[in-house]
């Protein structure tokens, strides 16, 4: 990897498309620069512990109550703005 990554996410279990990978993700300029393979962790800037956890790289909440009513009689807090 010739760029230093800004945040490299450790020891998690990362969801691809083709299955789960062991090992560590490495990120520089919002772009992914590798999954999977053993990262210099003191070439970061930021190292975030994922032991026991899933890692989902590139995932996206797309669920949100816009303006809706809630069962209580209040308006949802998320706005299109």
């Amino acid at each position: 990897m010739k760029t230093a990554p800004d945040t490299v996410i450790t020891g998690g279990r990362i969801v691809t498309p083709s299955g789960v990978v062991e090992g560590d993700l490495a990120i520089a300029g919002g772009t992914i620069l590798s999954v999977g393979d053993p990262v210099d962790l003191a070439s970061a800037k930021s190292v975030i512990d994922a032991q026991e956890q899933l890692v989902l790289p590139g995932g996206v909440d797309v669920h949100c109550h816009i303006e809706q009513m809630s069962g209580m009689g209040q308006w949802n807090a998320d706005t299109f703005e």
